[in-house]
């Protein structure tokens, strides 16, 4: 029997929209959300695939969740962002 794979990839169902939209995610938070990897979340802000984080410390960076559930939305919706 195959591995179910219950990422946000897979099911298209917005992750994000579980948090308030004024709560900060970070990294690891944000990648176990996408199915992927913090190494790939910070590959995919290199290259503007997704949107930067804010900077909150010399050594931490966080997204508001409602900024990630309105990409995400965006994403699937099929519109450019």
């Amino acid at each position: 029997m195959p591995a179910q794979n219950n990422d946000a990839r897979a099911s298209g169902v917005n992750p994000f929209t579980k948090y308030d939209r004024a709560a900060l995610l970070r990294v690891r938070t944000v990648a176990a959300l996408l199915g992927i990897h913090t190494k790939t979340a910070r590959r995919r802000i290199a290259a503007s695939a997704m949107p930067s984080p804010m900077r909150v410390g010399p050594r931490q960076t966080v997204w508001p969740a409602g900024e990630l559930a309105d990409w995400f939305a965006a994403k699937h919706d099929g519109r450019q962002v």
